[in-house]
């Protein structure tokens, strides 16, 4: 059931209980993003873990998926650091360019709901001066098969074929893989970067509240 502004967006089943991760600290000037001295391709999706990404990991698949875009699309993060498990900081400075943290102050919230709307990871974009676009999801699909970036909100039980993930979630696709396209699931970093069709992604769209869009972002 749909809880309009509570609706949960970003939770992660796995592993969410227990790991209120605290030592992940912002500065008190949140810098942005740079762009990347090399040009992206269509084989720079990273994954990161979101369930190591600070003391509002199970609901930060919007700020990771906005960290993981912009890396493959040639930007460079402030605090980012590689690894799947190395994604913290960079994602805490992305909750606060998105209005979802205040300044200084990672293990505060700065909204009143679980997880993140499109437009609060549209403003974390902007923040960071990454041009993008919201598009319709089926623009979108079209886009990221084409190579672009594009985050995309699924119905993650769908996505996964797990019933019991029944839930909104944000994911990452550029490129393809193995014929399908190209995906960084935040929530389930174990899977890799994952290969699903195009019709397949288009069954696991998750709508309401405006997040049945899809933002695709420019290279750097």
């Amino acid at each position: 059931m749909d809880m309009n502004r509570r609706q949960i967006l970003g939770y992660s089943a796995a592993g969410a209980a227990g790991l209120l991760l605290g030592g992940i600290g912002l500065s008190t000037e949140p810098r942005t993003a740079t762009a990347s001295a090399s040009p992206a391709s269509a084989n720079d999706l990273v994954v990161i873990n979101q369930m190591q990404t600070g003391p509002w990991s199970s609901e930060n698949c919007g700020p990771t998926a906005g960290v993981v875009a912009m890396v493959a699309s040639g930007y460079d993060p402030a605090e980012y650091e590689e690894g799947v498990n190395n994604g913290g900081p960079a994602v805490m400075e992305f909750r606060v360019h998105a209005g979802l943290s205040p300044y200084g102050r990672p293990n505060e919230k700065s909204v009143d709901y679980w997880g993140s709307d499109l437009t609060d990871i549209e403003d974390g974009l902007s923040e960071n001066n990454v041009s993008h676009s919201r598009e319709t999801y089926g623009t979108g699909l079209s886009e990221a098969r084409n190579g672009k970036s594009v985050i995309l909100h699924v119905h993650h039980g769908t996505l996964i074929g797990d019933p019991g993930a029944d839930y909104g979630h944000y994911v990452v696709a550029r490129g393809t893989t193995g014929g399908g396209i190209a995906v960084s699931d935040p929530g389930r970093a174990s899977l890799g970067i994952t290969g699903y069709s195009e019709s397949h992604l288009r069954d696991s769209m998750r709508s309401g509240r405006g997040n049945d869009r899809a933002v695709v972002i420019a290279e750097a």
